[in-house]
């Protein structure tokens, strides 16, 4: 019993040394490493591209709606007038109260597009080609 107790700690403290395995558990060493690696190359994609993106009318409304209701009842009254989903112009109001930058919006928009990338990678019950396609 106790013998099989020593090889299951080895086995849970072998996976838990690299990022990878902790990123990806259910994957084994070489797949977790393909998987993080397409996620590093998906977040540096992202990051390039917005940060050579200009914001257009749609994406700043939002932040507009966001940032200046002073009040969540005044936020309430301005967003029904939206045409996001109100989730979105919620988050970016809590948002707001952090910084008045437009660019915390396209850094909102990073975290939830990684974020969605990894939960795919990480659940999805695809193999790692089709998981990169």
């Amino acid at each position: 019993m106790k013998l099989k107790e020593k090889k299951n700690i080895a086995i849970v403290s072998e996976q838990s040394k690299n990022i990878f395995n902790r990123l990806f558990p259910k994957e084994n060493g070489k797949n977790a490493l393909y998987l993080f690696l397409i996620l590093i190359l998906y977040s540096i994609i992202v990051l390039v591209g917005i940060s050579q993106h200009e914001m257009w009318r749609d994406e700043i409304e939002p932040w507009l709606i966001g940032s200046f209701s002073n009040s969540l009842s005044d936020f309430f009254y301005n967003m029904k007038m939206g045409s996001n989903p109100y989730i979105w112009y919620l988050i970016l109001h809590f948002v707001s109260k952090v910084t008045l930058n437009p660019v915390i919006v396209q850094l909102t928009h990073i975290s939830f597009a990684i974020g969605s990338v990894y939960l795919f990678l990480r659940f999805s019950p695809f193999s790692v080609i089709q998981k990169l396609l």
